[in-house]
């Protein structure tokens, strides 16, 4: 699946970091992102997270077709929300930003090209979270 691609594709980029997906990102990332079954993953693996205190979770769904980013704040999820160029930020890992539309359309280029734009705001010594996300 693409978002394993994406990750794997940050991962190289960032040296020490482990985002990691379906729960092998390292403990103190304290970040999941899973592609397991949908039923799963908006129950009873969100509920196990949340009491883990897994700072961020993304779903992608393929029925129907979505990506639902989570961000942990106050004890409860809150979903992070696209800015108005359509991708969205991690508060969590500097420069890991999706398309969520691209990942659904299983358009790699663009995929890889917003975290390359996100990467690229990190060395640049921009803000890598592109300023506070909708939510």
């Amino acid at each position: 699946m693409l978002v394993h691609a994406w990750l794997s594709a940050y991962e190289a980029a960032e040296p020490g970091c482990e985002a990691g997906c379906n729960g092998r990102g390292r403990r103190n990332s304290r970040s999941k992102f899973c592609d397991s079954s949908a039923t799963y993953d908006f129950g009873p693996k969100l509920a196990l997270y949340r009491h883990a205190g897994v700072q961020e979770y993304i779903t992608v769904s393929l029925n129907p077709a979505r990506v639902v980013w989570r961000h942990l704040e106050d004890g409860s999820y809150k979903t992070l929300r696209a800015g108005d160029d359509g991708l969205v930020r991690s508060l969590v890992f500097p420069g890991l930003w999706l398309d969520p539309a691209a990942l659904l359309a299983e358009d790699s280029a663009r995929v890889l090209e917003a975290l390359r734009a996100g990467l690229d705001s990190v060395k640049a010594g921009g803000r890598a979270r592109g300023g506070k996300p909708k939510r």
